[in-house]
């Protein structure tokens, strides 16, 4: 069921709400204050309740929108799931795109340094940083040059 389902409409007011009753009520004390709790007791309180039990359900995260910058999910589900994708590739060996920017690059000390990248190249991959562009001495078979700028 959906959230939307639970919305109180103008319809359940018309039908539930003291309006529907006579404007001079002739029942009994107790039968003119359940004119008036009618309302309350059969559409509030279920469709509450009902709205109460969709956000405890596992789907609950579906209904929920959600705008995240960087992200394209559009509810809290599919943005959680977008975000453990992330992580998995960032931890099992990839680098999401763009997660490496001229910023980091260029930061002094760069933010992206030898240490942090070992263990995203195989280990027979060596990693040498600068400033400048490298010639054929300063690199070895097997090395990965990155250039950033001061």
């Amino acid at each position: 069921m959906a959230f939307t389902e639970q919305k109180i409409l103008d319809s359940d007011i018309t039908n539930n709400g003291v309006q529907s009753q006579p404007n001079k009520l002739t029942g009994s004390a107790l039968q003119n204050k359940q004119a008036f709790d009618k309302l309350i007791d059969d559409v509030v309180q279920s469709k509450f309740n009902a709205l109460i039990d969709e956000l405890l359900a596992s789907t609950a995260a579906g209904q929920i929108g959600a705008s995240v910058t960087g992200l394209t999910a559009t509810n809290v589900g599919a943005a959680l799931l977008e975000l453990l994708t992330a992580m998995q590739d960032i931890t099992q060996g990839s680098v999401a795109d763009g997660s490496i920017t001229h910023a980091k690059l260029s930061a002094n000390p760069p933010a992206v340094q030898n240490d942090n990248l070992s263990g995203i190249l195989p280990a027979y991959v060596g990693i040498k940083m600068g400033t400048s562009v490298p010639t054929t001495d300063d690199i070895s078979a097997g090395q990965i040059y990155l250039k950033y700028s001061t």
